[in-house]
């Protein structure tokens, strides 16, 4: 929580506003089946892919309402619109922040602020680079109609729609940009 306030507190002093927050942690420290998470896995996963993004987006909205409004993007995942064996964790609590991503909308579009979701299948990210040379990885091109790993640079566009003018009148809307993903 503190090193979150201290971001948005950072980011004010040191650019004078803040206009735009993309929230893009994640964690999914363990691939294994529901039956075998701990507790504590729960919470490191839920910690990093909710809470921390919660809190990010209300401290940035709450300072946006009274400075001309903004936008959010919280990045989920394709896994939090279809959940996949052994990443239960990962894709609920992905699954979770798009819930939020709504209800955020809802309240603070009164507040000039819009909130979306970017909904990403596989990109070439330390995460996904972690598992190269699995049946994980395989089984991840494989669902892709393009048959491949995304690059960042492939999601900017979808980003660059969702912070500006071009997207003015959307809010609370989840961009999947997946590459066909047949799951």
């Amino acid at each position: 929580s503190e090193e979150v306030e201290a971001v948005v507190e950072r980011t004010i002093a040191e650019l004078g506003r803040v206009d735009i927050v993309i929230n893009n942690a994640a964690t999914n420290p363990a691939a294994r089946p529901l039956i075998a998470g701990t507790p504590e896995l729960f919470d490191k996963v839920y910690a990093v892919n909710v809470r921390g993004p919660l809190h990010l987006a209300s401290l940035a909205a709450a300072w946006m309402a009274d400075h001309g409004g903004g936008t959010v993007v919280n990045v989920i995942s394709v896994g939090g619109l279809r959940p996949g064996p052994t990443i239960g964790l990962y894709c609920s609590s992905k699954a979770a922040l798009q819930s939020l991503t709504r209800v955020m909308a809802q309240e603070w579009a009164p507040l000039g602020v819009r909130v979306n979701a970017l909904a990403p299948g596989p990109v070439a990210t330390d995460m996904v680079r972690a598992v190269e040379g699995t049946e994980f990885h395989r089984r991840m091109v494989e669902a892709t109609s393009m048959k491949r790993i995304a690059s960042p640079e492939e999601i900017v566009g979808t980003v660059l729609y969702l912070v500006s003018d071009a997207s003015s009148y959307t809010t609370g809307a989840t961009m999947v940009v997946d590459g066909g993903m047949n799951i």
